[in-house]
């Protein structure tokens, strides 16, 4: 598949498959530890949305007493509570 034709299942779909091969392509490029570090940064980054934007999470973190943006090493997600079947059930509006 090209670029193009890519680009065209992107505008029809509202995808970002194009934005994707880029970054994966940029990424092969990092050391082990620069990928970590990357990977670190995005999961923040991620951990930070969800605090913001679904009320589950926000609550979940606040419960558990911890800050998205306060994030320094992976060790502090220990804090947070896995996900479990009855939060799905009970809470999945929260969630999505």
């Amino acid at each position: 598949m090209n670029k193009f034709s890519i680009y065209l299942f992107d505008l029809v779909n509202g995808r970002s498959t194009l934005r994707f091969i880029k970054e994966f392509e940029q990424t092969k490029k990092l050391t082990k530890e620069e990928l970590g570090y990357y990977q670190f940064r995005k999961l923040k980054k991620l951990l930070i949305h969800a605090e913001k934007n679904v009320p589950f999470y926000k609550k979940r973190f606040q419960e558990a007493g911890f800050t998205a943006s306060n994030f320094k090493e992976i060790e502090d997600l220990k804090r947070i509570p896995a996900l479990e079947r009855d939060d799905l059930h009970y809470y999945w509006r929260d969630i999505i």
